[in-house]
């Protein structure tokens, strides 16, 4: 277990890439009188002997991208918790909540522990978290968040690290920083591109319509991404099923229909030319591989891949053209909190069909983010994809 390092401090501490507030919001702890539940002290100085003191700082999320403004869109936390389980029984030591981004420090005996941070996170409705009513890591890992609660501004995060807590003393601390992660994946579509291979087929007009997501999985844990065979096949817990044409997208739902596309382009597309988009699409990471999953006109009680659509109009027909999302790349594959840039170049007529597809009528090169230094780095240009 890697021991988080110690250092003296006085006042607030000062992290590169870290915002904190000016004053310190304690969480209230909370003591649970339930039977066999683990006590949770309410004052840091009821511990006295094997204890250490430790600082939690929230770190801002790394993901950036143009054409979002990365301040107002992608990085704020309004609030956030933190909840510390003993590493070998899974039992709570300590939780609280805070607002905006900021530092907590308690008091905790030694030992081995992992903790858990949350951001962003319902307060009411059948979603809400009630901080109060998590125990045990069993109780954390339960908790669910469906893409609908997402919003730019406002994406729900999680982190965790583990933590060695060693004794100290004085004003010596062990600093604890969390580097959040959005639940959310993000796919940058960078630009369209029509070249066709018939040149009678290029000379015809054609309006791009608009770019989105079909087959999204609408649910996701704060605690880990889901694996394959993980995924719940109700109808209720999909999104644009096989597309919005097919009467894919659930009412209920219809909040998400700004994070995973945009059918309002209308921009006229001729032969050689290039629609330059900038347009961001967040969606729940899904697990299905490629080799599992096959088009199909009908939805079925299956775990599906999650598709981007290009959806173009010719003479008056619409004409589709979708690719799965990659899910095995050996570098970057689509996790939490990961980007993809990508550019599309229409070769030929698309489908009829928005979960079909016609071989090679699209070009499609999906590129991770490059890493740098564990986190991510600014999208791809355009140039470098198309």
């Amino acid at each position: 277990m890697k021991r988080v390092v110690m250092k003296r401090t006085r006042g607030f501490l000062q992290v590169a890439g870290v915002v904190l507030i000016g004053s310190v919001v304690l969480g209230s702890c909370v003591r649970h009188e339930g039977a066999g539940e683990p006590d949770i002290p309410e004052e840091e100085t009821v511990l006295t002997g094997e204890s250490g003191s430790v600082r939690i700082v929230v770190e801002e999320p790394g993901t950036k991208a143009d054409g979002i403004v990365y301040e107002r869109d992608e990085k704020p936390v309004k609030r956030w918790a933190f909840f510390i389980f003993e590493h070998a029984s899974g039992r709570l030591a300590y939780r609280g909540e805070l607002a905006d981004n900021g530092v907590v420090t308690k008091r905790i005996r030694t030992g081995e522990y992992d903790l858990e941070v949350i951001a962003n996170y319902p307060e009411s409705g059948q979603e809400a978290v009630n901080v109060r009513s998590i125990y045990s890591r069993a109780d954390f890992d339960a908790l669910k968040i469906s893409l609908g609660q997402n919003s730019l501004g406002g994406f729900a995060m999680a982190g965790r690290i583990p933590l060695t807590v060693v004794r100290t003393e004085d004003e010596d601390v062990l600093e604890a920083d969390v580097r959040l992660k959005r639940l959310v994946s993000k796919v940058m579509v960078t630009g369209i591109t029509r070249r066709f291979t018939n040149a009678a087929l290029g000379a015809k007009p054609m309006t791009l319509k608009g770019v989105y997501l079909t087959n999204v999985y609408t649910e996701a844990r704060y605690a880990s991404d889901y694996e394959v065979g993980e995924l719940g096949t109700s109808r209720s817990l999909w999104y644009n099923a096989l597309g919005w044409h097919k009467d894919g997208s659930a009412p209920a739902m219809a909040g998400v229909d700004d994070l995973v596309g945009d059918r309002t382009l209308n921009r006229s597309l001729a032969q050689g030319e290039t629609a330059d988009l900038d347009l961001a699409l967040y969606f729940f990471p899904n697990p299905m591989l490629p080799s599992t999953d096959v088009p199909s006109s009908e939805w079925a009680s299956t775990a599906r891949c999650t598709r981007l659509v290009v959806w173009v109009q010719v003479e008056g027909r619409d004409y589709y053209y979708p690719a799965t999302l990659p899910k095995e790349d050996a570098y970057a594959p689509i996790v939490r909190n990961s980007v993809f840039a990508v550019h599309c170049t229409l070769t030929a007529l698309g489908s009829s069909d928005e979960d079909d597809w016609i071989p090679s009528a699209m070009d499609v090169r999906f590129v991770p983010v490059l890493k740098k230094e564990g986190e991510w780095d600014e999208v791809t240009p355009v140039t470098e994809v198309s």
